[in-house]
């Protein structure tokens, strides 16, 4: 649709080995609008309620990335919001510890060839003392940086 590009998306996840029932699917929807290096995307990825979550995710989401003229980096920013319903507790800590939570990311990375290198800050406002239960992780809360590379063919 001109500039605008529309995506939808249908997503399984498998848990193979899992002792107990984990995977789960989702569908999603986004829109990303380009003009010159900028690009907009906004979207929204849901998970109707299922009982390997306990219950349902909503998940919004908007992202940009700018390329820097007649440079080989890239400026990256985006922002998350995680909701639903809740069915059981202690399973949709496997998407939401401790309820909703927001999520961000700032970052840059350079392409040279097939070759990408990558910086971000990453976060969460998800507290380490909401995620506990056997399905939640506090090690992944909070902020950080994050390294990363990528290699494209």
């Amino acid at each position: 649709m001109g500039a605008v590009t529309l995506r939808t998306s249908a997503t399984g996840h498998l848990f193979a080995g899992a002792r107990t029932g984990m995977d789960y699917a989702e569908i999603g929807a986004s829109a990303r609008y380009s003009y010159g290096p900028a690009r907009l995307v906004g979207g929204i990825e849901f998970a109707p309620s299922q009982d390997a979550l306990g219950g349902s995710n909503v998940y919004l989401y908007a992202n940009a990335d700018a390329g820097i003229p007649g440079t080989p980096y890239t400026l990256l920013a985006g922002i998350g919001h995680s909701s639903g319903t809740t069915t059981d507790p202690l399973r949709i800590q496997r998407l939401r510890p401790g309820g909703s939570y927001t999520d961000w990311r700032l970052g840059v990375e350079r392409q040279q060839g097939p070759l990408t290198l990558g910086v971000d800050y990453i976060g969460t406002d998800i507290a380490r003392a909401d995620a506990t239960g056997p399905f939640a992780d506090a090690r992944h809360s909070g902020d950080r940086i994050v390294a990363r590379a990528r290699l494209g063919f």
